[in-house]
């Protein structure tokens, strides 16, 4: 987890203070290129696979988080109104998460849509 980040259960007050990029935001990778979106999938509690971001943009620039935090965040970002993609397969959300970065990730729309 990035220095300076802490999720715990305190509540927030405002915006979250990281949320998933939108638009044209990026981050420069180390070979020139960029990335607009990472994702990973993991089962959900009612047993679907959720499609959720690993780049979150924190409160300076787009950051990178563990699996652990990118579900805590993914969690929280949704108590907001929000939703990721859930599939009822493995097979399907890494379907849908290959398209989606073939199309462009984050320039296709937002990730999360409103619940």
């Amino acid at each position: 987890m990035p220095r300076g980040v802490t999720l715990n259960s305190r509540p927030q007050f405002g915006p979250p203070q990281y949320r998933p990029l939108k638009g044209k935001e990026r981050r420069p990778n180390p070979g020139g290129d960029y990335s607009t979106e990472l994702t990973m999938t993991d089962k959900d509690p009612q047993g679907r696979y959720e499609v959720y971001p690993s780049l979150w943009m924190g409160p300076k620039e787009p950051v990178e988080v563990s699996r652990r935090a990118g579900m805590k965040l993914s969690d929280m970002y949704e108590k907001f109104g929000y939703e990721f993609p859930r599939f009822k397969s493995l097979d399907e959300s890494e379907e849908f998460a290959i398209k989606r970065s073939k199309k462009g990730g984050v320039g296709t729309g937002p990730l999360a849509k409103t619940k």
